[in-house]
């Protein structure tokens, strides 16, 4: 092994004792034979935002230099500060929202950092992930933006990202500069936001008490598939903290998944391939306690081709922005909707061309607009002619 992934499977393990504190005393005596690279578990420690979990696992057992757990300490602290001023803002904003009437399930870190980690200074947020029925997405961007949340840029034309896009990116004008990203959808696919059906998310959810104020949790099941889904199809399976997540949330739920109804959900949503994917990962190397038929029964479903093209589309290594825009324009459902996606991707907005391309004079912009079609078409053709015959 390389220094990285070596650094990057002690970090798995040190994870993984959290949970099972047994395997402490194997990881010291790993250590007396062979330290890692003590330079190389810290940068990727910070980068991967597990230090918090890596100085909890490890602080009562003095199994990291003085300066590292130092280090891991600042980031613990840093984490629990800065989660409880954000989600003391999250409670002002869920409180506005009931008041406009507003359903809220909190989704990623502001679902799991209380309830499943049991210690908010454990589990980084850059932001605060909220869903929201689509039919209240402009009320409740209206309200956001009275608490003082700006949009994150331009829009490439004006309605386009409620059309077919998942999400918006807000952000607080002032020097805290929180972010919100308000969903309406889980996935970023239109593939997927044509086959989840929303009433099903909200018909199963779970109202939670948060500081003081109610708000929602998707069942254990579809957390579990978002998560799934969220690192295999946004992530292509690369991110500890993500997968600590999944491990967690099935440990922490083990008592009352439904592993039938997970399956079934699966199959029925075409989210199998994910969970294919990453539970038995999750199992072997994460050491979460998925039962051993699960895994048996998830590896004999058979996804529907839609479900592998679309899959291995989303997961491809490097994919141009011109063939994601001709992946996307293919699961856009009718002939019109697929226009207007391609005409505003075409010809976006003046906002967004001089935002995107830095334009400062407007007789520049047919200019731009030129370049960005050709770069397009250089992708798209370069595209083609690396793939394999």
């Amino acid at each position: 092994m390389d220094a990285v992934a070596d650094a990057r499977q002690f970090l798995i393990d040190c994870l993984v004792a959290r949970r099972r504190p047994e395997l402490l005393a194997t990881l010291a005596e790993q250590i007396a034979a062979q330290a890692p690279d003590w330079d190389a578990v810290g940068a990727l420690a910070l980068s991967e935002r597990v230090a918090p979990l890596l100085y909890y696992s490890t602080r009562r057992h003095h199994l990291l230099p003085d300066e590292l757990l130092h280090r891991c300490h600042k980031a613990y602290t840093e984490t629990g500060l800065l989660n409880a001023l954000r989600l003391n803002e999250l409670a002002g904003l869920l409180a506005a929202l009931a008041t406009g009437g507003i359903d809220v399930i909190l989704l990623k870190g502001v679902a799991l950092a209380e309830r499943v980690y049991s210690n908010i200074a454990l589990r980084p947020m850059v932001d605060i992930d909220l869903l929201v029925r689509k039919a209240n997405v402009c009320q409740a961007l209206a309200l956001l933006q009275d608490a003082g949340y700006r949009f994150e840029g331009p829009e490439i034309s004006p309605d386009a990202a409620l059309e077919f896009e998942n999400e918006i990116l807000l952000r607080k004008r002032d020097r805290s500069g929180w972010v919100i990203e308000l969903h309406w959808s889980l996935f970023d696919s239109p593939y997927y936001q044509e086959r989840l059906p929303e009433g099903t998310l909200w018909e199963t959810a779970e109202s939670v008490a948060f500081e003081g104020s109610t708000a929602c949790a998707l069942s254990p099941e579809h957390e579990l598939l978002h998560l799934c889904g969220h690192l295999a199809l946004h992530h292509r399976g690369v991110g500890l903290l993500w997968w600590n997540d999944i491990a967690d949330l099935i440990t922490c739920d083990a008592d009352r998944l439904d592993w039938d109804r997970l399956l079934t959900e699966a199959e029925a949503l075409n989210l199998i391939m994910p969970l294919q994917a990453v539970l038995p990962e999750a199992a072997e190397r994460w050491a979460a306690p998925v039962p051993p038929d699960v895994l048996y029964r998830l590896a004999a479903l058979v996804p529907r081709p839609d479900e592998a093209r679309v899959y291995h589309q989303l997961t491809a290594g490097h994919r141009p922005p011109a063939r994601r825009l001709l992946s996307d324009l293919s699961e856009i459902p009718g002939w019109g909707a697929r226009l207007r996606f391609l005409f505003r991707n075409l010809f976006p907005s003046a906002a967004y061309m001089d935002e995107r391309y830095g334009i400062s004079r407007p007789w520049l912009r047919p200019f731009y607009y030129l370049r960005r079609w050709l770069v397009g078409l250089g992708g798209l053709l370069s595209a083609g002619s690396n793939r394999p015959s």
